[in-house]
């Protein structure tokens, strides 16, 4: 699936990234859909917040920690 790939402090860029199990190495964990849209779906580690990632970017009232596809 091609991607846009969100990290910490680096500039985005798009990617081609399996789907699946790969998902969860590439996010470090459990990861997490939250549908922006009806096309649209931000990829993310489930327990960013809890492990102590780094903030990445604020979404709605919610701030996204890690790394995350969209």
């Amino acid at each position: 699936m091609r991607a846009l790939v969100v990290p910490i402090c680096e500039n985005p860029y798009v990617a081609d990234i399996q789907p699946g199990l790969n998902l969860q190495k590439f996010l470090l964990g459990y990861i997490e859909c939250v549908y922006l849209s009806d096309s649209a779906v931000l990829i993310c580690n489930e327990e960013g917040k809890m492990l102590g990632f780094t903030p990445n970017r604020v979404y709605q009232d919610d701030i996204i920690c890690g790394d995350f596809i969209e």
